[in-house]
């Protein structure tokens, strides 16, 4: 019998379901929603970005009878992406396979740690993208750290936030985007527990519950949060825990997972799927030399800025 190599991996479906699965329960990943995945039949290429000027440009309606309609034409300009292929392998040795049968199956855990590698890679990703300054119409510093529960005033930093968004690019967002640790501090503001004190019992709801009723305090479609920490110490050293989200930063932004370009939103997750047909493709293949299979999990995308003007940034949110 043949024995695969990894020139021929073999894609394993039912360990990508897993993975799958595991994408969607780990709500603490947000960067496939602030920067929704859209499919692309070529490595890289071009995309159409029509323009705030062509959309929101004042034309006459007016018509005598038997005159012609008003006409104008529209105006676009290019992007271009270029998608790079991410992923991590986890090798298991056969007698690790046999070793461990009996209390767990070490194929899923394999998988799920290749996953979790890959995920936060795009979401560390994904976070550089969004809290830039460069990639904002406004960045404005609140006026008091949410960090100052006594002082801060959160709901009038994210008014100016979203009005600078309006005024500059015509959009309203409909997301805001923090780290747990801003979202804590926030909860804690006296400001907030003021005007919720008779309304809703937000600190003793349960996360969900939590983020939805800061949504609708900020009049905002959905709070995304992100709450993954990483080891940012050397190999074999003691762990040093770091939020991949920036506690320096809330973003008032646009979102879209609509196929339709002309969605105004901040980014899109272009995923060639001519090499990785989905967010997470998963495979298998045998190291003889090493006694070993190994599970890969990999993607080919690219994280692209698509529209400046659908992000508006606050920051100095945390002292």
């Amino acid at each position: 019998m043949p024995t695969p190599t990894p020139a021929n991996a073999v894609s394993r479906a039912d360990l990508g379901a897993i993975a799958y699965e595991y994408t969607v329960d780990q709500t603490a990943f947000i960067g496939s929603q602030v920067m929704p995945v859209f499919e692309v039949a070529e490595k890289n290429g071009e995309y159409p970005i029509i323009t705030i000027e062509s959309l929101l440009s004042r034309q006459t309606t007016s018509r005598a009878p038997r005159a012609s309609y008003s006409r104008s034409d529209w105006k676009f300009k290019m992007g271009n992406y270029d998608c790079a292929e991410h992923g991590f392998e986890e090798l298991l040795d056969d007698s690790e396979l046999r070793m461990y049968r009996r209390l767990f199956d070490a194929e899923e855990v394999s998988v799920l740690r290749a996953t979790n590698v890959v995920l936060q890679n795009h979401e560390r990703r994904v976070a550089a993208a969004l809290f830039n300054t460069a990639n904002a119409i406004s960045d404005a510093a609140a006026t008091v750290a949410w960090s100052d529960a006594t002082n801060a005033t959160p709901r009038a930093d994210v008014v100016a936030a979203t009005t600078a968004m309006r005024d500059g690019a015509g959009l309203t967002p409909n997301a805001c985007v923090m780290s747990k640790k801003v979202l804590d501090n926030l909860l804690a503001t006296d400001e907030l527990k003021t005007y919720l004190q008779y309304t809703s019992p937000h600190l003793v709801d349960g996360l969900a519950g939590q983020i939805q009723t800061v949504a609708r305090y900020f009049s905002v479609a959905q709070v995304l949060v992100g709450d993954r920490m990483e080891n940012t110490a050397a190999k074999s050293k003691a762990a040093v825990l770091a939020d991949i989200w920036d506690n320096d930063y809330v973003s008032l932004c646009r979102v879209s997972d609509s196929m339709d370009l002309r969605d105004p939103a901040f980014g899109r997750s272009f995923l060639w799927t001519a090499d990785s047909p989905g967010i997470l493709t998963t495979e298998q293949y045998r190291v003889e030399e090493k006694r070993s299979e190994a599970y890969r999990v990999r993607q080919n995308i690219d994280e692209a800025v698509v529209f400046i003007g659908a992000n508006s940034l606050i920051t100095g949110v945390t002292a």
